[in-house]
């Protein structure tokens, strides 16, 4: 019995790319139901309901384009580096938030949220797969950075994927949001 090759690890993952968004849109509906039945306000639940209508329409199509979405990624891991538009929230200095409109903002909180939580919850599995990943680089040392499969190259390709769809950005950023803890 063969190890895989490091092509094979990476288009394993991308594979189960499809399976994955299943999961995560399924526990985003989840979230933005219960959302829109805790919501006091009429505004707040139809536009909560409008979400999760949108998100179960485009479920089919979001699997299909994940897995691709992911071997892009894998791909390109360098490019998953947040752009000035979403940087890390504790990159971003308070008197530059005045010079960011709300949708920059709140795509920068989202998205530094969903970095958080992710991180959180994969520490344990990164501290096994890390050295697994840079010993088939044929790398000396564990360089975290170098893991293809890192939560930021996994949250990049989400967020890529979602942009595609073209809803508002404040269902894209609901969808990403509820989907972070299941992510990770």
């Amino acid at each position: 019995h063969t190890l895989p090759t490091y092509q094979q690890v990476l288009q394993d993952a991308a594979a189960r790319g499809s399976l994955l968004m299943g999961l995560l849109a399924s526990a985003a509906r989840s979230a933005l139901q219960l959302r829109e039945a805790a919501s006091r306000d009429v505004r707040e639940r139809d536009a909560l309901m409008q979400s999760a209508k949108l998100l179960r329409e485009w479920e089919s199509e979001l699997c299909k384009r994940f897995p691709q979405g992911l071997l892009d990624a894998f791909a390109n891991p360098d490019l998953t580096a947040p752009k000035a538009t979403t940087r890390n929230l504790g990159d971003v200095q308070f008197d530059e938030l005045e010079l960011m409109d709300e949708v920059q903002v709140q795509t920068s909180v989202v998205f530094a949220r969903t970095q958080q939580v992710v991180m959180q919850a994969a520490e344990s599995s990164l501290a096994e797969l890390n050295p697994l990943i840079c010993g088939m680089l044929g790398l000396g040392a564990v360089y975290a950075e170098r893991n293809p499969l890192r939560p930021q190259i996994y949250i990049h390709a989400l967020k890529s994927v979602i942009e595609q769809t073209r809803v508002p950005t404040a269902m894209q950023l609901d969808w990403l949001g509820a989907m972070s803890l299941t992510l990770g």
